[in-house]
């Protein structure tokens, strides 16, 4: 997500840096009920370092049945070190930077191909969140993967490859 908001300032600021742009499980502005989500982590964060928020950001990352499946445990053991050598005070930092989040207005002047997915079971970039911001872009198109919550690249990596792959052959 972080990198798709990136890809979408970037393409806002210097049309020429981007041509295509494929923006996964993002956001374009942070409503009220999603700032106060990221005080609850920051809080987290300060009290108990990143491993107070392993499991929270686990649960939310993930499908329940991507959670349940014994076949899932190394990645996700993998993606639980992956939180837990991310740094607090980095963490803190893009928090907030996301709590002030506001890229709505710039998406009608987005000039690059664009192709916004996101899973069906993503709380943090839900597809009606994700097909507005395709409506307000110029000729950008959605991809919703079915049994995909916010990683949805780890949760149906064969579905997400295809979809990218689909965008970027066009």
């Amino acid at each position: 997500s972080l990198g798709g908001m990136t890809g979408l300032a970037l393409a806002m600021r210097d049309p020429k840096l981007i041509g295509r742009l494929v923006c996964c499980d993002a956001r374009a502005v942070a409503p009220d009920a999603y700032k106060a989500m990221w005080d609850g982590n920051i809080a987290l964060a300060n009290e108990h370092g990143m491993a107070g928020l392993i499991e929270p950001t686990i649960s939310r990352w993930f499908t329940a049945n991507f959670l349940d499946d014994p076949a899932n445990k190394g990645t996700l053991d993998g993606v639980r070190a992956m939180i837990a050598g991310t740094s607090a005070t980095g963490y803190v930092g893009a928090a907030r930077l996301l709590q002030g989040l506001d890229l709505i207005g710039g998406l009608s002047d987005l000039r690059c191909e664009t192709h916004y997915l996101t899973g069906d079971s993503d709380m943090a970039a839900p597809a009606d969140v994700m097909q507005d911001m395709a409506d307000r872009t110029p000729g950008a198109s959605l991809t919703v993967l079915s049994k995909a919550a916010h990683l949805s690249n780890i949760e149906q990596p064969q579905a997400f490859t295809r979809a990218v792959q689909e965008f970027l052959d066009r």
